[in-house]
């Protein structure tokens, strides 16, 4: 039961924790800015950070643990964030959607009948995250069908590895 809640901290610790403080970090010292970063060059450097520190856990903690559905989900937001930094070269990528395009991907491959409610559930959270980015004018309607396919493929793909 400690070694669970000891995976389950150092996921949110490397996963959340650590990318927003460097997020926060890189803010204050003028790197980026907007907490936002809204701007399609100041987006490789956070990428690139927040890749680390989910390649980090995966390498240290999850394959240690040998679960596939604990490796699956991180596989995801890696493959999501490569395909997101090589876009940036080209254009800007609504990272939210990425998300949510992965959230909606990775319930379609998983291999439960029951799941039909969470997808459901999973379409309108999406909707309204999608909605959001537009009317708050953070995205355009391009940028966040491209995000949404990069998320989508991003699930499918990592089911594949």
């Amino acid at each position: 039961k400690a070694l669970f809640l000891f995976y389950i901290l150092s996921f949110f610790v490397m996963t959340c924790l650590f990318p927003v403080l460097t997020l926060l970090y890189m803010y204050k010292k003028k790197l980026i800015s907007t907490l936002y970063v809204g701007e399609r060059k100041e987006r490789f450097y956070p990428l690139i950070i927040t890749l680390a520190y989910y390649v980090v856990y995966l390498i240290f903690f999850a394959l240690k643990v040998s679960d596939t559905i604990t490796t699956f989900m991180l596989l995801i937001p890696i493959i999501g964030m490569l395909l997101a930094f090589i876009l940036t070269f080209f254009i800007k990528v609504s990272f939210h959607s990425i998300a949510m395009g992965a959230m909606l991907g990775f319930l379609f491959v998983l291999p439960n009948i029951r799941q039909y409610l969470y997808i459901v559930i999973a379409l309108f959270v999406a909707g309204c995250v999608c909605s959001a980015c537009l009317v708050l004018h953070r995205n355009n309607i391009k940028q966040v069908i491209l995000g949404f396919v990069v998320g989508f493929v991003s699930s499918i793909v990592g089911l594949l590895i």
